[in-house]
C-alpha cells in the first residue's frame, strides 16, 4: 500500500507542517481558479501602522502555505490512485493529469506569492519610512540587511538605528573641528 509519505519522498517534497483537509470547491472564477482560499484584505490607509501590523498586513504571504498544501494534496491523490488502479497505463495517464493540473496551480500560486510578497515588503518599507522617518534607501538597507525579529521589534530596532545614524553624522561633523 502506497502512503502519502512515500509519494512526498518520491517527488522530493519536504513538508514542515500538515495541510488542512482539502476544501470543497468554491464558486468557480475563471480569473482565479487556482486559489482555494480567500486572502485577507489589507486595512485601508486610515488605520495606524501598528494596527496594520497586528492585522497581518505585512505578514508572510499566505500563498506560500497554499503551495505546500497543494503539494500535499497531490501526494494524497496520487497515493489514492496508486492504491485503487491496477492497470499501469491508466494509472500513469491519470497520475500525469493530476500532476499537470497541480503544477499549473502551483505555478499560478508562485506567481501570486511573488507579487504579493513584493507588495507587502514595499508597503512595509513605505509605512516604516512614514512612521519613523529616514529615506527609503535607509529603510531598505536596514530591513534587507539588519532587521531581525517580529515586525514590532523591527520597528523599534529601526528607530534605534536612525538615532545611531544621527549621532554618527553629528560626531562626524564635530570631528572636522578637532
Amino acid at each position: 500500500m502506497v502512503t502519502r509519505e512515500d509519494i512526498l519522498k518520491e517527488y522530493n517534497i519536504h513538508v514542515s507542517f500538515k495541510a488542512p483537509p482539502k476544501p470543497d470547491r468554491l464558486n468557480f472564477n475563471k480569473f482565479y481558479w487556482w486559489r482555494r482560499y480567500p486572502v485577507s484584505k489589507s486595512l485601508d490607509k486610515h488605520y495606524s501602522f501598528a494596527s496594520k501590523i497586528n492585522h497581518g498586513d505585512f505578514n508572510y504571504s499566505p500563498y506560500a502555505f497554499q503551495i505546500s498544501y497543494e503539494e500535499q494534496w497531490l501526494a494524497d491523490e496520487v497515493a489514492k490512485l496508486r492504491n485503487t488502479i491496477q492497470n499501469w497505463g491508466v494509472l500513469k495517464e491519470k497520475e500525469n493529469e493530476l500532476r499537470s493540473m497541480c503544477n499549473k496551480r502551483i505555478r499560478k500560486l508562485q506567481d501570486d506569492f511573488t507579487k504579493d510578497e513584493r507588495e507587502r515588503m514595499y508597503s512595509f518599507k513605505e509605512h516604516l519610512k512614514k512612521e519613523c522617518g529616514g529615506t527609503i534607501e535607509q529603510v531598505s538597507e536596514f530591513v534587507d540587511d539588519l532587521a531581525e525579529g517580529t515586525l514590532l521589534e523591527v520597528v523599534e530596532q529601526y528607530k534605534t538605528y536612525l538615532r545611531n545614524k544621527k549621532h554618527e553624522k553629528v560626531d562626524k561633523f564635530f570631528s572636522i573641528f578637532n
